[in-house]
């Protein structure tokens, strides 16, 4: 059976892969949602996760290609590690 996705879900999914290896990647919240059979397409998840970082206080980094998403207490440290090497960074608050 495939299950409809929603916002909450997405959320769901997100947060524990942040919590269990300190971020993740819309890619791999995707794959996680199709392992649990959610019907998840790349841009979909993309616009979730845009509003939820937004919503919840996500961080995120962009390399020039795609964005790793970050739960507040993670921010600090990632964003001092990305302004070294260069990278794009954003808080959102």
């Amino acid at each position: 059976m495939r299950y409809v996705l929603y916002r909450e879900i997405v959320k769901e999914t997100a947060e524990n892969l942040m919590k269990a290896h300190g971020k993740t990647t819309t890619l791999e919240v995707k794959l996680a949602l199709r392992a649990a059979h959610f019907i998840a397409f790349q841009s979909e998840v993309s616009a979730h996760m845009d509003a939820l970082a937004a919503e919840n206080g996500w961080s995120f980094h962009f390399n020039g290609i795609f964005r790793t998403y970050y739960l507040p207490q993670e921010a600090e440290q990632q964003q001092a590690n990305n302004i070294e090497s260069g990278d794009f960074y954003f808080l959102l608050n």
